[in-house]
């Protein structure tokens, strides 16, 4: 292989320059093919700048047995995967026995214990809350802006002064 020296001015002497397409494709056109092939196993698997197709090292040289009969392979293995027994269990599964211990995620949050929040309101709002109706607590609600607690149609009964319309009914839940 004649060696070629990239932006060199005189031969022997190589400069710091990069290489050109125009070189590197002269380069790659007098390389044979056993040479084009050590060239590929000495590349970078990992290097994303080669095609995956040249990154790969295993290179098959077996002539083809014959033509891909995609239905025969798939009845053989599936003919081959009847034909083989089972594994036994070294221990048989007993339907209730709980075996080992349950997996805990770690970064899952600990589940708070449901807590009463005192809070003092003063005596005159508590005792107004505490007489309210079911009714009365929806259209503070409403008003409040709470509406993850009420349905649309509560929501607007309660800020439009509708409550004719409303089904006394219908709680919290909205059914």
């Amino acid at each position: 292989m004649k060696e070629i020296m990239p932006n060199s001015t005189a031969p022997g002497k190589v400069t710091d320059a990069p290489l050109t397409d125009e070189e590197i494709d002269d380069l790659l056109t007098k390389l044979t093919s056993e040479e084009i092939e050590k060239l590929l196993e000495e590349t970078d698997p990992d290097d994303g700048h080669v095609p995956a197709s040249a990154r790969c090292t295993y290179h098959c040289d077996k002539v083809p047995t014959g033509p891909l009969n995609r239905k025969s392979l798939l009845n053989y293995i599936y003919e081959q995967a009847k034909k083989m027994p089972d594994k036994q269990d070294h221990v048989p599964h007993v339907p209730g026995v709980i075996r080992g211990k349950k997996w805990i995620d770690p970064n899952q949050e600990e589940k708070t214990e449901d807590f009463e929040l005192d809070i003092d309101l003063g005596d005159e709002i508590e005792m107004a809350l505490n007489d309210a109706s079911t009714q009365d607590m929806i259209d503070l609600a409403g008003i409040m802006g709470l509406h993850s607690m009420i349905n649309q149609e509560q929501y607007h009964a309660a800020v439009s002064n509708k409550h004719e319309d409303i089904d006394t009914e219908v709680g919290w839940d909205g059914i």
